[in-house]
């Protein structure tokens, strides 16, 4: 059997992650009137919320603040609320 080994670097970015999607999860509803239609990052913990036209431009936005977008919630907030039937 195979040992994997976790650093404590990569726990640490996994836990900022989390938090952040906990965060943008939460209010999900206030970002939709805010930002309808564009893409959002979350920071810490939604003490920063990145907007941008494009995924690219976020990204862009993200790394001139010399972030990780590894450890930011990016997601689509669309202007309505949308539902998938399978």
């Amino acid at each position: 059997m195979a040992t994997v080994t976790i650093e404590k670097s990569d726990l640490e970015r996994l836990a900022e992650f989390t938090k952040n999607t906990n965060w943008l999860l939460e209010n999900v509803e206030n970002l939709r009137a805010k930002y309808p239609d564009r893409y959002v990052a979350v920071l810490d913990s939604g003490n920063q919320v990145l907007d941008a036209q494009t995924l690219e431009e976020l990204t862009e936005k993200i790394h001139q603040r010399a972030r990780d977008p590894e450890t930011c919630a990016i997601e689509f907030v669309t202007r309505e609320r949308y539902l998938l039937l399978l």
